[in-house]
């Protein structure tokens, strides 16, 4: 089931995290710009932050400076990949070449399309 950039606000704007969570890696893949914002709350010290989708064109984005000053978080952007190389990571993982175990909680969404991704993919094979 894919979720649309309105859930995702939604569920950014409703969230309650408690404050103690901090994460060495985030990745926003949703156009929303409140995520970077709402991600850099959680970064640890020199935590990096992953833009995997960017935002349309002249949108901006808030991010805490103080933050950026006293935790010195890398902030990163990823573009230009094809299907054929999200195909291969998923290989990668259906394969046990990559395990992603530690990266992603056992009970959360992200979890359970990444099994179903690869049930796909193996059925595929």
């Amino acid at each position: 089931m894919a979720v649309g950039v309105e859930q995702v606000i939604a569920k950014v704007r409703n969230a309650r995290l408690l404050p103690v969570v901090l994460v060495d890696v985030a990745v926003t893949c949703a156009p929303a710009p409140e995520l970077p914002g709402r991600a850099t709350e959680f970064l640890g010290r020199f935590g990096r932050l992953n833009f995997v989708s960017g935002l349309t064109w002249g949108t901006k984005t808030e991010i805490d400076t103080n933050k950026a000053h006293y935790l010195s978080p890398k902030l990163l952007g990823t573009a230009g990949s094809s299907r054929d190389d999200y195909a291969c990571a998923l290989a990668l993982v259906a394969t046990g070449k990559v395990d992603v175990r530690a990266a992603v909680s056992p009970g959360s969404d992200c979890a359970m399309r990444w099994r179903a991704s690869i049930t796909r993919f193996r059925a595929s094979e």
